[in-house]
């Protein structure tokens, strides 16, 4: 596309086949932390607009919406509770217990 569509931060893993003569494509679009759904999909529908009116041959545009968050949580399988010091269990889903980390740009924060 020849031109940026206000709201969307960054774009990757795009994909595109052909399929006789039309393309299908599918892509994962970046928009910023705890933007509402309406908008979020108003932003899709621009982008999905936009792509079409550059590839005449393209049928559908799947789009994965990513917000880009600076914060992420995650649980970690582990054998027995030692906090950040706690050795992973190597089998997730028979876990004895489960340690919960928050990761801030990076960093270990709880």
């Amino acid at each position: 596309m020849s031109e940026k569509v206000p709201g969307v931060i960054g774009v990757h893993d795009i994909k595109i086949i052909k399929s006789g003569p039309f393309c299908f494509g599918e892509m994962h679009m970046e928009v910023e932390e705890g933007l509402p759904l309406e908008k979020a999909h108003a932003i899709a529908e621009e982008v999905e607009k936009k792509a079409k009116e550059e590839c005449d041959e393209l049928e559908t545009l799947v789009i994965h919406m990513e917000d880009k968050r600076k914060k992420l949580r995650v649980a970690v399988p582990i054998e027995a509770d030692k906090g950040l010091a706690s050795i992973p269990s190597l089998h997730f889903g028979s876990a004895p217990k489960f340690i919960i980390v928050d990761i801030d740009i990076g960093q270990i924060r709880n």
